[in-house]
């Protein structure tokens, strides 16, 4: 499994997944441990998010049963007292379910991540190839949501688009060679050079500019975490309560609200909210997005009554929730009923 993977690739990796400050911390734990299982694993202590762990990074080339592991942490158990964390480059899909049945924290660098402890899970996803050059990075999608919502009006540019979407120049110009791209394949969107700047043009109306560029989206949500909030989290209804506000659809036991993940580690660094399992009281489901979830903000001196609608159908859409009648038809009607504004 791992062999050469360093501390700090793995440091890196969670810190950029979690989205938290991670650090390690000095520990005779290896020290102490049987020399059979050094020579599988080197041990690490860390902290996430203030809780104390050991990792347990596989460096054993082997595939190992869930319950040579199940030994393995028992032995660890009897030296260290706090959360116990497997850590390893690939494992087999029946190994990730016993692991996840018996609740054994566990990481796969890239893949997925499963911390019960800090009620945490990413869902697995497998190397992907690189997309294609006409699908929309984070910061296009959101541009061209915020175009759907208000129109090019004023704003087709990347100088007078810049106060609305409150991205960098540098950035702006990574957009506008995205829609460059798309224009390729949607002969009704065209970006028009004049002088030094791009314009942006749309020969439709807002349904159709959704319609061809949808499918070029992807999923908002970065990850999602449980917590209980020790003060109240200004963020946007979002997941199946957003669709709740939306729609005839019941709200859901969890409630669901979105942050763009700055203003998410603004909220935590400040208020330290604690991690949470599914089902206690007054926990909420928080979903990190790659863009202000506010995008169809019309106002903004009054908040919404939920985050960006037209998003919230696309992090819905592959989730187990969407598989649900009442909450496939909410979606559809959704969209079919949307009031565009132009």
């Amino acid at each position: 499994m791992i062999r050469q993977a360093t501390t700090s690739a793995l440091q890196r990796y969670l810190a950029d997944a979690m989205g938290v400050d991670f650090q390690w911390e000095d520990s005779d734990l290896e020290r102490r441990l049987p020399l059979a299982l050094r020579s599988q694993y080197a041990v690490r202590a860390a902290s996430l998010l203030g809780h104390r762990c050991a990792l347990l990074i596989r460096t054993a080339a082997d595939d190992v049963s869930a319950e040579t592991i199940a030994k393995h942490l028992a032995v660890v158990r009897g030296k260290w007292s706090e959360a116990i964390v497997v850590v390893a480059d690939r494992i087999t899909p029946h190994l990730r379910r016993r692991l996840i049945a018996e609740r054994i924290p566990f990481v796969i660098p890239g893949t997925q991540i499963y911390l019960p402890f800090l009620g945490m899970m990413l869902g697995e996803r497998f190397p992907e190839p690189k997309p294609a050059t006409h699908d929309l990075r984070p910061a296009a999608q959101a541009t061209m949501l915020w175009w759907i919502h208000h129109g090019f009006a004023d704003a087709d540019t990347a100088r007078t688009l810049a106060p609305h979407l409150k991205y960098t120049p540098m950035s702006l110009s990574r957009v506008f060679d995205d829609l460059e791209h798309v224009a390729r394949q949607v002969p009704a969107l065209t970006i028009e050079r004049v002088g030094r700047e791009r314009k942006a043009r749309w020969h439709g109306g807002a349904r159709e500019l959704w319609q061809a560029t949808q499918p070029r989206m992807r999923d908002p949500v970065m990850r999602r975490e449980i917590v209980l909030p020790p003060a109240e989290a200004i963020g946007c209804p979002a997941g199946l309560s957003g669709l709740s506000v939306l729609s005839d659809v019941v709200a859901p036991d969890l409630a669901t609200i979105a942050f763009e993940r700055s203003a998410w580690l603004a909220y935590k660094n400040q208020h330290r909210p604690t991690p949470a399992t599914r089902g206690e009281p007054g926990a909420m489901m928080v979903e990190v997005w790659r863009y202000a979830p506010d995008l169809h903000l019309i106002q903004p001196d009054r908040p919404v009554a939920s985050a960006d609608p037209l998003s919230i159908a696309l992090s819905l859409a592959g989730q187990p929730a969407a598989t649900d009648e009442r909450v496939e038809a909410a979606l559809a009607l959704l969209i079919t009923e949307y009031p565009w504004r132009w």
